[in-house]
């Protein structure tokens, strides 16, 4: 890859609030929106030290469910005929003051132990320290 052409890929990614991990960091957990779609997630993460801050006590992942749809149905044509709210959905953010993960997910999620196992693993969550809620944000609507 020529000079120029590197600059300007380092330039893009600096701006773009990508995350870039290199090897042998420590992998810390991370906060962010997901979908539950047949037995798998689609989620946007970044590691919580690099999420942001909302007020004093909040960690949030950097994308929103809608805005972030259009860019997965662009890649992905599959979804192309679903709507963002048609897909259980949820979010994990970090409680700065209680020191916890805070996963809110739909009701139909809440004692479901394969999902939430999947979301520990693919967030990279300590278990100990994770308040699992419902929301009526994220409840299916008819």
């Amino acid at each position: 890859m020529k000079k120029n052409n590197l600059n300007h890929s380092l330039n893009e990614i600096n701006n773009s609030k990508i995350f870039v991990k290199s090897d042998g960091e420590e992998a810390l957990p991370e906060v962010g929106i997901f979908w539950y779609f047949k037995g798998k997630l689609i989620m946007s993460s970044i590691p919580w030290k690099n999420g942001e801050v909302l007020g004093d006590r909040f960690v949030n992942g950097l994308d929103d469910h809608f805005p972030f749809w259009t860019k997965i149905q662009k890649l992905r044509p599959e979804f192309r005929n679903y709507e963002y709210d048609d897909i259980p959905r949820g979010r994990v953010i970090f409680d700065m003051e209680k020191k916890i993960f805070m996963v809110y997910l739909p009701s139909l999620f809440l004692n479901n132990k394969n999902v939430k196992e999947k979301i520990i693993a693919c967030f990279n969550l300590p278990p100990d320290i994770i308040k699992w809620s419902t929301d009526e944000h994220y409840e299916k609507r008819d």
